[in-house]
């Protein structure tokens, strides 16, 4: 009887931990050596890329003296299905256009410090080396 319980136990810690580790493996970011991108190191540029966008986007808004917060939010989706497209191997450079314009757009529309314009400045800059490099 105690012995019973012993095996199910196990058998039930060890599906759960494989059940665990099979769900990592699915929600990491695959990564291909013979797609588009060089290498492994060049995948990692890009995700920093998006980061880094998305992290002075957010201050950018957090310290906007006006502005529409419909173009903030259009960045960060057209970001989303970039970083989305990246990581699944399905990249296309018309989706990094699409982050650009909706970018440079939240630049001229909206009364940003210095410090966050050239941020965001030096980001579409990023961008568009980004795309010549990967077009």
């Amino acid at each position: 009887m105690m012995r019973h319980r012993f095996l199910k136990s196990i058998v039930g810690s060890s599906l759960l931990v494989l059940g665990l580790s099979v769900q990592a493996q699915d929600r990491a970011p695959r990564y291909d050596p013979y797609d588009n991108r060089s290498n492994f190191q060049d995948f990692q540029n890009g995700q920093s890329l998006f980061r880094q966008v998305r992290s002075d986007l957010d201050r950018a808004e957090n310290y906007a003296y006006s502005g529409d917060r419909y173009w903030f939010d259009r960045v960060r989706g057209e970001l989303s299905e970039l970083q989305r497209q990246w990581d699944e191997n399905e990249y296309t450079p018309r989706q990094v256009d699409k982050v650009i314009a909706a970018l440079q757009r939240v630049v001229s529309e909206n009364q940003l410090s210095f410090r966050d314009r050239d941020r965001l400045m030096d980001d579409l800059s990023r961008m568009r080396d980004f795309v010549a490099t990967h077009g």
